[in-house]
């Protein structure tokens, strides 16, 4: 596990977390719309071209037996439609299905022109056929949903065929009163088939309107739980961190050995810990002032961990303390791994003025091994005890802990040393190394 890296940049801003819930763009909103108003239009010109069929070849019959001596124009004509309207029906299914608009145009208008058929051809059929001109409009308006827009264009059609017939030398089968009766009637159908087109069309774009609506909630809250998914996410990250180094505080600590405890309990999985500790901070601190103490330990962070394996931990122990747990390490690779780090900061040269002379910031460090009864305790306290030893001993160096601590300020330590200079002169209780604290 590395170190974290951080609530840093714009992507973790609250500016940039709302910039997830804006909604669509309105093109987008049509797009949507027009592919709902295609789908149900396509639905309807096939539930409309199976109903034509059957109408086709109920009034096929019907003429058949009331009319036989004009039975067969009359089938021929009502055979063409519903071949008509099968073929529409497979186009609108297949291939064509993009062409909804004009396959239902070609629906409506043969519908009409077979009816005028019928009263041009038929003229014993005229007067139930006029019936059938009538409430071809309303039917229209109720059983395709097209655009309001469509729907006018279509009856400019058909009222240019019917004045087409009107004016035609078979218009004069028509009787007087049936001529009257078809030019009030016939344009009041038309008037209310727009009329219901409207409304419908308003119905529809108005449920439209509330799915969009109730599916933009959806995706808000969706987005906002994300949102907040994360932004909790990186809060508890942040409560993890130290603000001043950017390493993991304390109560990631805690999370960490309890985990380390469970695998060993389960896997015995070695581990090393190696306690760091900054030497002569508080002189450092008392001679140049909290804010060179902070960048100074800022800058003995960033190189701790950058000398560091991926699959380490380094945390903030205390003030001018480190902890580093190194899975999957013995004393011999830990060893070396914190004489790499030791090196690594008397390398920074970071002056340290002290009551003897200037020198430069070193650290000293304590290795413990995971092993025996004691777990993640023994371990913290083993790595303290070797820290201590190494500060006794004169600091900047590393020491491993190899024996038993007994109780009480002093410990007596088997313990081996690697590398580092002699600073200073060596400690001998606890309360002499706590004045180092920041």
């Amino acid at each position: 596990m590395s170190a974290p890296s951080g609530l840093t940049g714009p992507a973790g801003s609250p500016v940039a977390a709302a910039n997830l819930i804006e909604p669509g763009p309105s093109a987008s909103e049509k797009r949507r719309l027009q592919a709902m108003r295609r789908r149900w239009l396509r639905a309807s010109v096939g539930v409309s071209a199976v109903a034509i069929v059957g109408a086709t070849v109920v009034n096929a019959g019907a003429m058949a037996s009331l009319y036989p001596r004009d039975a067969a124009p009359a089938v021929l004509i009502n055979g063409i439609e519903a071949l008509v309207a099968l073929t529409i029906r497979a186009l609108i299914q297949g291939r064509a299905r993009r062409w909804t608009t004009p396959l239902a145009f070609m629906l409506a208008t043969s519908a009409s022109i077979t009816v005028l058929h019928l009263i041009f051809f038929v003229p014993d059929f005229h007067s139930i056929s006029l019936a059938y001109l009538i409430l071809t409009p309303p039917a229209v308006a109720l059983f395709l949903p097209w655009s309001t827009r469509v729907h006018l264009s279509w009856l400019l059609a058909m009222a240019m065929g019917v004045g087409a017939f009107y004016i035609s030398s078979r218009g004069g089968i028509l009787e007087p009163h049936e001529w009257v009766d078809t030019s009030i009637i016939l344009p009041m159908s038309a008037i209310a088939s727009l009329l219901g087109n409207v409304s419908l069309d308003r119905q529809r774009r108005e449920s439209f309107r509330r799915r969009l609506a109730l599916s933009r909630l959806r995706s808000r809250g969706l987005a906002r739980e994300a949102v907040i998914g994360r932004l909790n996410g990186a809060l508890a990250e942040a409560a993890r961190v130290d603000p001043l180094t950017g390493l993991w505080n304390r109560r990631r600590l805690t999370e960490e050995l309890a985990a380390i405890a469970d695998r060993w309990v389960r896997y015995r999985q070695a581990y090393a810990a190696v306690m760091v500790d900054i030497d002569r901070f508080k002189d450092y601190n008392d001679v140049l002032g909290h804010l060179a103490g902070d960048a100074a330990l800022q800058r003995v962070a960033t190189v701790l961990r950058a000398n560091l394996r991926a699959s380490d931990s380094i945390f903030r122990y205390g003030g001018e303390e480190f902890l580093v747990l190194m899975p999957e390490q013995g004393a011999d690779e830990a060893a070396r791994a914190a004489e790499r780090l030791r090196v690594a900061v008397e390398s920074l040269a970071i002056e340290c003025p002290t009551s003897k002379g200037s020198t430069v910031l070193t650290v000293s460090a304590g290795i413990a091994i995971l092993g025996g009864s004691g777990g993640v305790d023994a371990l913290l306290r083993q790595s303290d005890a070797a820290l201590y030893e190494a500060k006794r001993r004169g600091r900047n160096r590393v020491i491993a802990y190899n024996g038993r601590a007994p109780s009480g300020h002093r410990r007596r330590l088997s313990a081996t040393t690697s590398g580092g200079g002699r600073t200073g002169a060596s400690r001998d209780s606890d309360s002499a190394r706590q004045d180092e604290a920041h």
